[in-house]
């Protein structure tokens, strides 16, 4: 099944079924003639039209859907009618702003099936915030405690978090199999964490998993209309607790911004933070990101990251362009950027050459690096 929002878009969400489309064959000459051959089934296309009360086939309405720039995350969750219950879990994305409306902020599990609504939680809004209207438009990290442990015959998320747009973090616990009793951690006051009524998450958290433990890694300053000295914290989940303990905080550099999900390989938290500075001669913006490895339980460097530069670094410049993912995977991390002024858009793949992960050979280039295509990349429509 491919899942897709439509961002700037529209406040829309489908589904398509793929399972059917034909294997690839050497000798066609197009994916399209796959597609002609085969098209993929739709599943569902739900959404909340302007000026209409869409709801789902039980009556259950849409209208928290904003504009869907959350990425839905599908997983199975442990039901009651159907015992491997497969959902979509999803943030309600930005909403209108317009007084009176709750778009954008609640958080979905729609089902697999239709597209129906099996649960929504809603986060309001702050009034101390700077950003006046709340809305969920990061992607929802959900766990699954079993995924190492496939023997004991059990796969099912338990768990999602989910960042917002005023610095609070929510925790959903979907381990029952009723989703009647499923249980959300949100509200002024009855958050998982506060991070700061001026601290807009927009990217997803990154879990540590530490024997029935569960860190939680969050960046803040996702979203150009809050100005503040931005965070990167590390929180405890211990024992399925209803509210995060602090573990480290990290002040990122005046006028950083976190705008890309954080990866965590070994013991070891990977994050980037992109600033803006406008180009004089262009009259256009100009993005530089900066690398940072800090220990997963004591915030500090786990090693040098840029041995061409003087003492121990926790952290490297990666040059011109925006951060817009890192993956984590067999001693290796990809650190992918988008393009831009007198900057191609390509995929770095650091620790191939160096245990220590330095991002330079000595010569200055950077290792294992991958030329990729990036067109019309963005995070927030701000």
């Amino acid at each position: 099944v491919v899942t897709f929002g439509r961002g700037k878009g529209g406040k829309f969400l489908t589904a398509l079924d793929v399972s059917q489309m034909p294997d690839w064959i050497p000798g066609r000459t197009t994916a399209l003639d796959m597609v002609s051959e085969m098209p993929p089934t739709l599943l569902f296309n739900i959404g909340n039209r302007e000026g209409l009360t869409d709801t789902d086939v039980n009556g259950e309405s849409y209208e928290g859907l904003g504009e869907t720039w959350s990425l839905p995350v599908v997983r199975n969750v442990a039901g009651t009618t159907n015992p491997d219950q497969w959902v979509m879990f999803v943030g309600g994305g930005y909403g209108c702003e317009a007084a009176g409306t709750n778009e954008g902020q609640y958080l979905y599990v729609l089902k697999m099936e239709d597209g129906s609504v099996y649960r929504r939680f809603q986060v309001p809004d702050d009034p101390a915030a700077s950003i006046d209207y709340n809305g969920l438009v990061a992607t929802p990290t959900v766990y699954n405690p079993h995924e190492l442990m496939p023997t004991d015959d059990t796969d099912y998320a338990v768990r999602a978090y989910v960042g917002d747009l005023q610095g609070k973090i929510h925790k959903l616990d979907c381990s029952q199999p009723d989703p009647a009793s499923w249980t959300f951690t949100n509200g002024v006051g009855n958050e998982f964490y506060d991070v700061g009524f001026d601290q807009p998450i927009t990217a997803p958290v990154a879990l540590f998993r530490d024997n029935m433990d569960v860190y939680v890694f969050a960046g803040t300053g996702g979203d150009a209309r809050a100005h503040s000295t931005f965070k990167f914290i590390a929180l405890l989940d211990e024992n399925n607790a209803t509210v995060g303990q602090l573990v480290w905080t990290y002040d990122l550099p005046p006028g950083d911004r976190v705008n890309a999900a954080p990866a965590v390989g070994g013991e070891t938290a990977f994050f980037a933070s992109t600033i803006e500075t406008l180009d004089l001669q262009r009259c256009a913006s100009q993005f530089n990101s900066t690398l940072f490895a800090l220990g997963v339980t004591t915030g500090v460097g786990t090693f040098d990251l840029d041995t061409q530069a003087t003492g121990e670094n926790e952290s490297t410049d990666l040059g011109v362009g925006k951060v817009t993912g890192l993956f984590y995977r067999d001693e290796h991390l990809y650190v992918s950027r988008s393009g831009g002024l007198q900057a191609e858009g390509r995929t770095l793949i650091l620790g191939e050459r160096d245990n220590d992960m330095d991002l330079n050979d000595g010569d200055g280039t950077p290792p294992g690096t991958v030329q990729i295509l990036v067109r019309g990349f963005r995070m927030s429509p701000f």
